[in-house]
């Protein structure tokens, strides 16, 4: 028996126009990539704060045959890191936590 969950699953809506954040560098080393994920890791903390939504979208960035697509063609950033979509969704209550004692040792 074949289950066809996109016809059983339910469906969202979101906002038509996201806005996206593309993090370029100016090159490519390790260093940069740590640093971009440091800055990822900040905006998305500060946008949790606002109740502002983000995903990471890595597929254009971490195909370098990708890349002329996010890339500022005028600018200096050449090395796209990540993109991010900033938008809204509906609320999700917490994720239930056990008993602090049922994780800690005494």
């Amino acid at each position: 028996m074949v289950c066809d969950m996109a016809a059983t699953s339910p469906t969202l809506t979101f906002e038509a126009d996201p806005q996206l954040a593309i993090l370029s560098t100016l090159s490519d080393g390790s260093l940069d990539a740590a640093l971009v994920g440091q800055v990822v890791e900040r905006v998305i903390l500060e946008a949790s704060t606002q109740n502002v939504s983000t995903s990471l979208l890595d597929q254009v960035s971490e195909h370098s045959h990708l890349h002329w697509l996010i890339n500022d063609p005028l600018g200096q950033w050449h090395r796209p890191q990540a993109v991010i979509r900033f938008g809204y969704d509906p609320a999700v209550p917490p994720t239930p936590r056990r008993p602090r004692g049922d994780v800690l040792l005494p």
